[in-house]
């Protein structure tokens, strides 16, 4: 016990100094806090408490014990075990709420094997000191309540006694001068009563912190196994995240690449048979500009895929940072239905809108990167959207949905496409996940365009959610920070890994 009793001087030593800061303070209004009453609950109630834990231990460790060589002790052995873990969490409870005193919780060794949790539980002084400490609750206690009673009788008796000896006179005869000495001593001597109220009720929370809580060198143990585990467990996920990526990288990869090859063959083929055979019929320039058409439009696909990868290798290598500037996200807004309103209604005969809102305040957010993000967003509204819909743009005060909330600009993406069923909308801003029933490969997409939008908006210090019905189509509401200051403010923020918007959109 010299070890825990060295420590528990220290603690008190450290508690003494830090409450002694003000000491003028503590000695005259100390006494009259709140707290004194909580300590003063805390060290009464010690007693019947103790009478409680020393009872059922008692009567379940004297009869497990006497009743171990059958079956019936075993169970009643484990009773105890189970009421000592149950009385150490009321004590470490009491301790909190009461005269503020944080006990650590025993370790548990939650999730390891039964008998590795037996073997912990059995070496773990915690558990020993736990019983003792049940045990000699009860002599404590009333050793306390004793004191307290005997105490506050005392100075009770000196307040009330010159009172009653005025009105009775079985209580003696009247001395005025004998009077005001005794009810002035027991109106001295609530002070120092207080005082030593607090006092035992600090040493008694230190020594039960002592005996219910591990060691702080326990502790520190604990939280290096744990932090090993946790590094172990995200350097197995990362491992596994890695496999993933390159089998998912080579699937897609093989489609553009297969697609390709399987074309320039066929031209070679019809070219060969052109020239090595007399008369035959060369190759019309309809489907050699079919083919053509196809060869160029996997390449790009090729080459959108390697420019997502790549962008996504430079901000796992901390290369990619963002510029957070006090922008009008209207001003972008109309930047990016300039650009892709004529494209979409050329190609796919989609309309792009985008809704005047009036004057909106500034937000905090990369020029360049928002942009990405909207033309993103935009594209995908136009692939998955039929002929004859629309796709608008808006810029609203507040979070999404018409949500109010001051510190947030919402730009919503709408469109009048196929929709996305619920359980996908849960996914959709994961890497390389699509919908097969409407954001099919035939879209030109591979499943990492949501996940770079998600990415970047949140390096921006803002939100990405969606709404979606199926048959009436979906909402995507990009939330970003109104910008708080008049004045420009520039930071550089590593997001998550993200990647650059691809020519023709990626798929959602």
């Amino acid at each position: 016990m010299t070890v825990p009793v060295i420590r528990l001087v220290h603690e008190m030593m450290a508690e003494w100094d830090r409450d002694w800061r003000n000491p003028v303070r503590l000695l005259l209004l100390g006494p009259f806090r709140r707290q004194t009453i909580w300590n003063l609950a805390y060290l009464i109630f010690s007693f019947p408490l103790g009478v409680v834990y020393f009872l059922l231990l008692a009567v379940f460790l004297v009869t497990g014990v006497a009743l171990s060589l059958v079956i019936v002790g075993l169970p009643l052995l484990l009773i105890a075990v189970a009421i000592a873990r149950w009385s150490n969490a009321i004590e470490r409870q009491l301790a909190w709420r009461w005269i503020g005193v944080a006990i650590p919780a025993p370790l548990s060794g939650h999730g390891e094997p039964l008998s590795r949790r037996v073997g912990r539980f059995v070496r773990d002084p915690v558990t020993w000191t736990n019983f003792l400490f049940l045990i000699l609750k009860l002599p404590i206690g009333a050793v306390l309540c004793w004191a307290i009673w005997w105490m506050f009788s005392g100075i009770t008796y000196l307040l009330m006694h010159p009172v009653l000896t005025v009105f009775s006179p079985i209580y003696g005869a009247g001395d005025p001068v004998r009077s005001a000495v005794e009810f002035g001593l027991g109106v001295v001597l609530i002070h120092p009563a207080l005082h030593a109220v607090n006092g035992a009720a600090f040493v008694y929370g230190r020594f039960a912190r002592l005996m219910l809580g591990p060691s702080d060198a326990t502790l520190r143990v604990e939280v290096s196994e744990a932090e090993a585990a946790q590094a172990r467990i995200n350097e197995a996920k990362a491992e596994q995240s890695r496999r993933e990526l390159m089998v998912n990288v080579s699937h897609e990869l093989r489609t553009p690449v297969a697609s390709i090859r399987g074309h320039v063959e066929s031209l070679m083929i019809a070219a060969e048979n052109a020239e090595g055979t007399p008369g035959a019929t060369p190759m019309d320039g309809a489907h050699i500009v079919n083919y053509l058409g196809i060869i160029h439009r996997e390449t790009e696909r090729l080459g959108a895929l390697v420019d997502d990868l790549l962008a996504l290798a430079r901000s796992e290598a901390g290369e990619l940072s963002l510029t957070l500037d006090e922008i009008e996200a209207t001003a972008v807004v109309r930047e990016v239905h300039e650009t892709l309103a004529p494209l979409a209604w050329r190609d796919r005969s989609v309309t792009v809108i985008a809704e005047d809102a009036g004057r909106v305040p500034p937000v905090m957010a990369d020029r360049d990167r928002l942009a990405q993000v909207l033309l993103n967003l935009v594209r995908n509204a136009i692939t998955h959207t039929p002929a004859g819909g629309i796709v608008s743009m808006s810029v609203t005060e507040g979070g999404p949905g018409g949500r109010p909330d001051p510190d947030f600009v919402t730009i919503t993406v709408a469109d009048t496409g196929a929709g996305i069923a619920q359980e996908d909308l849960d996914r959709i801003f994961e890497r390389f996940y699509r919908v097969d029933a409407s954001r099919n490969r035939a879209s030109g997409g591979f499943g990492l365009g949501l996940s770079i939008v998600k990415d970047l908006v949140t390096a921006m210090g803002g939100t990405i959610s969606a709404e979606s019905t199926i048959g009436e189509g979906s909402h995507f509401y990009v939330g970003l920070r109104r910008a708080q200051v008049p004045t420009r403010r520039r930071s550089s923020v590593a997001p998550r890994p993200v990647a650059t918007a691809v020519p023709g959109g990626t798929a959602q």
